[in-house]
C-alpha cells in the first residue's frame, strides 16, 4: 500500500533523496511523517515502509533506529487521541512488538 502513497509523493521532492542511499535519515524521517495517520497515510502504510526500509538497510545506518522512531511516534499519537487509547498508551512499551525495539535499534547502529 505505501508504495501508491509514495508515487504521490512529489517527484521533485522524492528524486534527490532516493538518489542519496540508504545511509540518509532525514529522508525516511520525512516518508514517516508522510505516510503517518495524520496526513495521508495509514498504520498499515506505515509499518510497510518500515519494514521495507529495516529490511534493506546496511548495518550501521541511522535508519536503524526507524522502528523506535515509528514507535514513539504512535505512542504520542496514543496519548493525544484522548479517551481509551490515551488510557491504555502506559501498556505501549510492554507490548511484544514494541519491547525490543530499543535493543534492535542499539544493535544495528553503533
Amino acid at each position: 500500500m505505501h508504495k501508491t502513497l509514495l508515487a504521490d509523493y512529489p517527484a521533485e521532492r522524492r528524486r534527490p533523496r532516493a538518489a542519496r542511499g540508504p545511509k540518509r535519515g532525514e529522508a525516511h524521517l520525512q516518508v514517516l511523517g508522510y505516510l503517518s495517520p495524520e496526513t495521508r497515510g495509514s498504520q498499515a502504510a506505515l509499518r510497510d515502509f518500515v519494514d521495507d526500509v529495516v529490511a534493506t538497510m546496511p548495518y550501521g545506518v541511522p535508519a536503524a533506529c526507524l522502528p523506535l522512531t515509528a514507535s514513539v511516534r504512535q505512542y504520542h499519537r496514543d496519548l493525544d487521541s484522548g479517551g481509551t487509547r490515551a488510557l491504555s498508551a502506559s501498556r505501549h512499551w510492554s507490548q511484544p512488538h514494541v519491547a525490543p525495539l530499543l535493543g534492535q535499534a542499539f544493535a544495528r547502529w553503533p
